[in-house]
């Protein structure tokens, strides 16, 4: 898995080197700080995702330079989500407040029943809040907008490198 240096350039450089979408709404614009979460992401964008304004979708392939930084390399991201196409599927209401998100392998969408996975994004100013419950165990996590200073947390976290696939 390759890495950059964590400079707040490089990581703009990373995100939006080639973005192949601005045409997003402007609140979901951005890039995500994913800490809370308390897994391996770090950093996420919606902008280079694939964008369907007549659904309100944007389809995120976790695989896929540009839209993730992790924390450290993970045989899963790197080698097992691209040979199965894992992406996220953020289906968003027409204002773009809220999302069910689902799991995508390749073309097929995983829809399954909410009793079993039930996963939601609501954003609200400059903060999105996600749901997660997987059989009825529920989690809350909270992302906010990464700015400049936040380069600062990063490194007193001890991540002076972050990867990406």
């Amino acid at each position: 898995m390759p890495f950059i240096e964590t400079a707040y350039k490089n990581i703009l450089d990373y995100f939006y080197k080639d973005r192949t979408n601005s045409n997003i709404p402007n609140k979901l614009k951005g890039i995500w700080n994913l800490q809370t979460i308390n897994n391996m992401s770090i950093l996420m964008t919606l902008e280079n995702g694939l964008y369907y304004p007549d659904k309100h979708r944007i389809i995120v392939k976790l695989y896929e330079p540009g839209n993730w930084l992790f924390k450290e390399e993970n045989f899963f991201t790197k080698f097992f989500c691209k040979f199965i196409g894992y992406s996220y599927q953020f289906d968003f209401d027409k204002d773009y407040n809220k999302a069910d998100i689902h799991i995508k392998l390749g073309c097929l969408s995983i829809y399954l029943s909410k009793c079993i996975m039930d996963w939601t994004l609501t954003v609200k100013n400059d903060k999105m809040v996600r749901y997660t419950s997987m059989f009825g165990r529920a989690h809350l996590y909270e992302s906010k907008k990464f700015i400049k200073e936040d380069i600062y947390l990063l490194h007193d976290m001890k991540y002076d490198k972050l990867y990406y696939c």
